[in-house]
Parts: structure tokens; sequence; C-alpha cells
């Protein structure tokens, strides 16, 4: 997007160098990443996963593979970390591959149902532009209540949607009239 392009062009600035949240994005690098607490946690959540590809560890069990594969490089980092930072990996060390997969059965589920429904072009390609942020948002945090509310609420669309409630053929609109 331009905007962000445009900071970044200009992260050397006043501007940019004065507000805490746009210097921290654009001091963003690969070199520190690999010193931060995901460089080091990512390459623990998959060697935990190699354990128990299948079904996984379970839910809230990220402490065992964390305990079992502790880094000492991480030193100054976090003392103790419940979650891998990723939601693609947290559901793979809990879900296993067979967890992974079910959960990421719900985005194809709703791009197929949006893409089936009766919206309009651009209705439809808003929608998958939602999920595609929410899907790129996870892999650098893990869910919570505030952003499990918002894919909740796209799956809860994405039902109506395939349910035919929208219909614009038969008059029914997203509000009954």
């Amino acid at each position: 997007d331009f905007v962000s392009l445009m900071i970044w062009l200009n992260r050397g600035s006043t501007f940019v160098q004065n507000n805490e949240t746009l210097r921290r994005m654009t001091s963003i690098s690969l070199s520190s990443f690999k010193t931060e607490g995901r460089g080091y946690i990512w390459p623990m959540a998959l060697k935990g996963w190699t354990e128990k590809p299948i079904l996984g560890w379970g839910q809230e069990n990220f402490n065992y593979i964390f305990n079992a594969n502790y880094n000492p490089a991480m030193w100054g980092q976090e003392s103790w970390f419940d979650r891998a930072h990723n939601v693609y990996l947290d559901w793979l060390v809990a879900g296993g591959a067979v967890g992974l997969l079910a959960y990421l059965f719900l985005y194809v589920w709703f791009l197929v149902a949006v893409w089936k429904s009766d919206l309009s072009i651009a209705e439809k390609s808003v929608l998958p532009g939602l999920l595609g942020a929410y899907a790129v948002h996870n892999i650098f945090v893990f869910d919570n209540l505030a952003s499990y509310a918002f894919f909740f609420a796209l799956l809860g669309l994405g039902s109506m949607l395939s349910s035919g409630l929208s219909d614009r053929q038969s008059g029914k609109t997203l509000l009954g009239k």
C-alpha cells in the first residue's frame, strides 16, 4: 500500500523517528528477528511438533515443548513462553497436522462460501481481503478473545452466505426487509 511504502521510504525522517509505533515498524529486520523471541520459539515449536506430528500435544501444552527445547541463547528474553507466537504453529503443536488442517479448512470454507454467494464482485473481493489480513496477522501473534471475535464474525457471515440468507434474487436482504 502507498502509505506504508511512503513511511518506509521516510523511515529516517523526524516524523517517523518521533512516533514510537512507526519507528518500531520501520526498524524491523530479519537479522534482529533471529535474536528475538520468535526466532528462538518457532524452531522449538517445529521440533516439538515432530515428536507428535499427527494429533499434537493438546491445548495449553506448549510449555512441555518450551521446557524440553529451551535454548540458553534466550537468556535476554522472557523466561517463559506458553505459546509459539504464531497461530499456525500453535495449532500444529496443539492439534498436530490434523488440528492445523482443520483450522485451515475454516479459511477455505469461508472463501468458498463467499465466492458461491450472490454478493457483488466488490464484496467478494473485500471479504477475502479481510480474511487475508487476519491470516497475515496470525503469523506473528497468538489468538486471543479479541482476534477470535473477528474470526468468528467472519465465519458467521460465511455461514449466513452459505445458507442463502443473503439471496438478493428472492428479495431478502441482510436485515430481512
